[in-house]
């Protein structure tokens, strides 16, 4: 049986800290979407679409402000995330063109609000050099946003953390 565990951390914040979280949201969104762009020109071009490994070349070289905005981990797991969506994407037209999915799937969407904005509630971490959560909750930050290294918060524990487990989940469908 296979168990996936996810950590979703709501934390409050001061306004510093906030302003510190949502300038590094903003960036994971452009870098979101500068590999979106790539994507969907590929595709509308009718030419392969780029996976993990070639988003991971070519956004440093095509977007490298965006890129090198962030931690190295966290623009890779972003990379990492956009790629699962077009992988999806490809699986679930597959699907429609075979006849077994009758709504036609829509493109990845791009990450931004109704009013032109982009969001910044989405930071993925997956590496342990990028957070730690212990009493207080702490996250790495790219260079021109780290004053003392690393962003430390001390949130209320009833506020700051929720765990989601899936157990029986094999990769096709959510076990409730």
């Amino acid at each position: 049986m296979t168990e996936i565990r996810t950590n979703t951390l709501r934390i409050a914040s001061s306004r510093e800290e906030a302003t510190t979280l949502r300038v590094l949201g903003e960036r994971v969104s452009r870098l979101f979407n500068a590999g979106n762009y790539l994507c969907r020109q590929a595709f509308i071009a009718r030419k392969p679409i780029p996976g993990y490994a070639t988003l991971c070349k070519r956004l440093p070289l095509e977007y490298e402000a965006d890129y090198r905005a962030l931690p190295s981990d966290i623009a890779q797991e972003v990379i990492r995330k956009l790629a699962e969506a077009w992988k999806s994407f490809r699986a679930l037209r597959k699907d429609h063109m075979a006849g077994t999915l009758k709504q036609k799937p829509g493109l990845p969407r791009y990450r931004k609000n109704k009013d032109g904005s982009r969001p910044y509630d989405y930071i993925p971490v997956k590496s342990a050099r990028s957070y730690a959560v212990t009493h207080t909750v702490s996250i790495a930050l790219p260079a021109d946003l780290r004053s003392k290294g690393r962003l430390s918060m001390n949130p209320p524990h009833s506020v700051f953390s929720r765990c989601h487990s899936i157990s029986g989940w094999e990769g096709n469908e959510l076990a409730s």
